[in-house]
């Protein structure tokens, strides 16, 4: 069973706290009384209760309070196995587990409760007896608040303008279930009120030199474990965005604490745990001994030359970079170029980094010209293309890469048999004739494309049932599994016969990732349940759909929302008013008739492009980290992300800073 120390935050406060501690730490005492200025007992006992009614004063107080009932628990039972502060709270953390001398901490804590104090603007509010997914459709609904809390599953607080939290109130009332509760505070922290503070506290903490936690310390901002290299980054995140307290709670029930030890002023934490109950999930199985080495077929192996059949599939705008396939090369494993919805020059560019490289491939990119495409890869060497069934067919160009001069290799990802069936069987013999007539294609290049369009056929999504399935077409293609998240998945996929697995969005939240670290912070943040399906940018008009994070962003509410106003309207000079205003307030800022003065296209469809416009902004907002719309962002993921995100809890890979490309799939495959 695992021990966890949980600290309490501004709130747990009370008139006498602290008293027992005193005498057994005198000169810790005199220290916290000089770098307060006021006397710590006095300050603790506030008889005239002047003092912890106030921000400057609360915070270092139950700072002090909790750091000495630290000190003495681990005088008398030894360091615990994690710890977690709630708010204020992971500062008393962070000292218990050697982070900071007691001084240099206390010093941290008074300066930020005088930031905090000293803010202004914004109010807070709870919300109770609603799970997350219905708050977060209100929000969708109400531009300008913030998630500051996210305590349990139905336990959620608020920051914002007064005005913006009295319509969020309105909305919950309508809806006919929770209630809101106007929390009597003078700062609205963890939010955007507190953005100014941030910034001062930031050079702060530019001077502090912290030590590495010598047992690991939950992170509020991600529910991860501090590293030393982003400690001071996240403690200024911190100040603007929210405890992530339910996520804390989920991870320390996985780790095997079935009670955590409140140390410091009340019992507020403890109470919350217990109340969390049979909602907090059940602790993590001990991972078994697993093979190290030939996993998979060898045909595959031999054929992509690699050690284990486990290869990284391409993500999209160029995500899975030059640097990302480079480095899966270099360590002997084979990654997939990202080239959909590049340009052509940034698609010549990219493979020009990657030409010579050991173990590259490259996505097709079907937005290009198609002779343009295959020019692009064969003049650059490729020899490995991948393919998504439902974005692409069997064209010219393609078959002119799969099958001139050498026999190429085609990895194509379908989700289900009857689009796998279109690349297993040979091409049609009038179009390969045709090809030959107009020179595309020799006529010994024709005989050779007698084989299935595919080498390799990659299942994604329900993968369990859709292996065997398309295996038994007999098409002796290799089949394997795609959207694999942790090396208990890898096992299940290869005793079901899979080939060969592919790795999907979890390469996302890899160093050599291109997209934002605002993005890789948000994707680390998943659990296995934290995506869903949403509109398509590409598809919005006939209903496609793509799994993307739910959690840490609006996007799904907000797309869904344009979705389903399109379906009940279709034209933009049959959108209500109404609900023109609240798009064009919650969505996009500024007047439709503006948004789609600058989209060309056939009449009628005004809406449906302004609509997608939406959808392909967010994309571009969370590959660029846009500072402002972060609820935006429309961040691409499954859930292989969230269970390796969730595999990877406690240890050094926690943190997507130290998740190499090839450390992720070393971890797979157990090498």
């Amino acid at each position: 069973m695992a021990r966890a120390w949980l600290f309490p935050g501004q709130g747990a406060q009370q008139q006498g706290m602290g008293a027992h501690l005193f005498a057994r730490f005198p000169d810790e005492v005199a220290l916290a009384g000089e770098v307060i200025g006021i006397p710590l007992p006095r300050l603790c006992a506030d008889v005239d209760g002047t003092y912890l009614t106030q921000t400057r004063h609360v915070q270092p107080a139950v700072f002090a309070v909790s750091a000495l009932a630290a000190k003495a628990a681990l005088l008398d039972t030894g360091p615990p196995d994690y710890a977690a502060g709630h708010s204020l709270g992971e500062y008393s953390a962070l000292f218990a587990a050697g982070c900071l001398d007691f001084e240099a901490m206390l010093r941290l804590v008074v300066r930020r409760g005088e930031l905090m104090g000293a803010a202004t603007g914004g109010g807070m509010l709870a919300v109770l007896g609603l799970p997350l997914e219905r708050v977060e459709a209100v929000l969708a609904q109400v531009p300008g608040v913030q998630l500051a809390n996210h305590n349990l599953t139905d336990q959620l607080v608020l920051a914002g303008p007064s005005e913006a939290l009295r319509e969020v109130v309105e909305h919950v009332r309508r809806g006919g279930a929770g209630r809101c509760v106007p929390l009597a505070v003078s700062v609205a922290a963890h939010s955007a009120f507190m953005a100014d503070a941030a910034r001062e506290f930031a050079a702060d903490l530019a001077g502090v030199r912290f030590a590495a936690p010598r047992f690991p310390v939950l992170s509020n901002v991600t529910a991860r474990p501090h590293a030393l290299g982003t400690l001071p980054e996240l403690l200024r995140r911190h100040f603007v965005e929210p405890v992530r307290w339910w996520d804390t709670l989920c991870l320390l029930a996985r780790a095997g604490v079935t009670e955590p030890e409140e140390i410091g002023p009340g019992e507020v934490l403890t109470k919350m745990w217990r109340r969390a109950g049979d909602t907090l999930p059940p602790p993590d199985p001990a991972p078994a001994a697993r093979p190290v080495s030939g996993r998979g077929s060898a045909a595959v192996r031999d054929a992509y030359a690699v050690r284990h059949a486990c290869l990284a599939g391409s993500l999209d705008h160029g995500v899975s970079s030059p640097e990302l396939v480079r480095s899966l090369g270099s360590a002997g494993f084979f990654g997939f170029l990202g080239t959909r919805g590049l340009t052509e020059d940034q698609v010549r560019a990219a493979l020009s980094a990657v030409r010579g490289a050991p173990r590259c491939g490259a996505a097709w990119n079907p937005d290009l010209d198609d002779a343009v495409m295959a020019d692009l890869l064969i003049d650059n060497g490729v020899h490995c293309a991948e393919v998504r069934a439902d974005r692409c067919s069997a064209t010219p160009g393609l078959l002119r890469f799969r099958y001139s001069g050498e026999q190429r290799r085609v990895l194509v990802r379908v989700t289900t048999p009857a689009s796998a069936q279109r690349f297993l069987r040979p091409p049609d013999a009038g179009l390969l004739r045709q090809l030959v007539d107009t020179g595309v294609l020799s006529p010994a290049d024709a005989a050779a494309a007698r084989a299935p369009l595919a080498t390799e056929v990659a299942v994604e999504g329900e993968w369990v049932s859709g292996l065997p399935a398309i295996a038994a077409l007999g098409a002796g293609v290799a089949v394997g599994a795609a959207g694999v998240g942790t090396p208990r998945a890898v096992d299940a996929a290869f005793a079901l016969g899979a080939d060969f697995v592919l790795t999907t969005s979890l390469n996302q939240a890899t160093p050599e990732a291109a997209t934002s670290t605002a993005a890789k912070d948000l994707l680390s943040l998943l659990d296995v349940g934290d995506t869903t399906a949403a509109p398509d940018p590409d598809q919005f008009g006939i209903g496609g759909r793509a799994e993307v994070a739910r959690k840490g962003t609006l996007y799904a509410a907000r797309a869904e929302r344009l979705y389903r106003l399109y379906l009940r309207h279709g034209t933009l000079a049959d959108l209500p008013a109404h609900h023109r205003d609240e798009v064009e307030r919650t969505h996009f800022g500024r007047p439709l008739a503006e948004v789609c003065a600058g989209l060309p296209g056939p009449p009628g469809e005004e809406l449906a492009r302004a609509f997608a416009a939406y959808c392909r902004d967010a994309t571009a907002a969370a590959l660029l980290g846009t500072a402002g719309r972060r609820m935006d962002y429309r961040v691409p993921a499954g859930p292989d992300l969230g269970a390796f995100n969730g595999f990877t809890r406690g240890t050094a890979l926690a943190d997507w800073r130290e998740r190499g490309a090839a450390a992720v799939a070393a971890t797979l495959v157990g090498d």
